[in-house]
């Protein structure tokens, strides 16, 4: 959705699902400004902030809940919320 016109052939993504200097789809037109965007039209589509606000709510700001409810990490979900993780 976003960046697209940087793409071209692909990416390669390492285990922190950042591009990397090595593979076949190596791209220096995605750096950490672009990740970071991506990051938070993500963070928008999975969690939105009004179904957050009301979420929270309903379940008394429990972190682990809230992950299971919109089926992501906890420690996305954390971040969204903005309270510290707590691994």
């Amino acid at each position: 959705m976003l960046h697209r016109h940087l793409v071209g052939d692909g990416i390669d993504d390492d285990r922190a699902y950042r591009s990397t200097e090595v593979g076949k789809y190596h791209n220096t037109l995605i750096g950490p400004k672009e990740e970071t965007e991506a990051n938070k039209f993500a963070a928008n589509l999975l969690m939105p902030r009004d179904a957050i606000n009301r979420e929270r709510a309903r379940l008394n700001d429990d972190v682990s809940a809230m992950a299971g409810l919109f089926e992501v990490s906890r420690h996305a979900m954390s971040i969204r919320m903005g309270v510290p993780f707590t691994g």
